[in-house]
């Protein structure tokens, strides 16, 4: 079963000051945990440089991911050229399970679903893969293993309660 149950929705943007002011100022979520400039190396052997803001809406963990430098093509191809913008990139699935997490990638594969990006973080307590659904769902999915949430960075990340910020 390639779909479940979101954990995470996932924007990219090119200006990371002015998408977390949007989305304050616009769905009332204020508060973010923000790391960058984030260097991370993909299984490909390639690294690539990120701005990333976390934050819990409801039982939603919203992530904003900016693309620096480095092999971001998967987040910087979302993007126009030179206005800003703010895209919907991703929806992120928990796998809590080692072996439900590689069985999903082989399904996703035996399925002829290319995965267009992964990452073996043995300092985190995560590991990812995106699938790439992008010409039939208009998105990727990204999988996620994290055994222990309350070990995770996610765990950290504030609350925003639900709701629209008053005009």
């Amino acid at each position: 079963m390639l779909l479940g149950e979101p954990l995470q929705t996932a924007y990219v943007t090119n200006d990371m000051d002015r998408a977390v002011g949007v989305l304050a100022r616009q769905f009332g979520v204020t508060q973010f945990l923000r790391r960058g400039p984030v260097d991370l190396q993909t299984d490909a052997g390639e690294t690539m440089t990120l701005a990333l803001a976390h934050a819990w809406v409801g039982p939603t963990w919203l992530e904003i991911i900016q693309p620096l430098d480095g092999d971001v093509g998967i987040y910087r191809d979302w993007l126009p050229a030179r206005d800003f913008a703010l895209r919907f990139h991703h929806i992120g699935i928990r796998l809590p399970d080692e072996a439900i997490f590689d069985r999903t990638r082989r399904e996703a594969t035996q399925a002829g679903h290319r995965i267009a990006f992964a990452m073996t973080s043995p300092g985190l307590p995560s590991n990812v893969f995106y699938v790439d659904t992008a010409r039939t769902l208009g998105h990727y999915i990204e999988y996620i293993h994290i055994p222990d949430v309350s070990r995770s960075t996610i765990s950290q990340m504030p609350r925003n309660r639900l709701g629209f910020a008053a005009a």
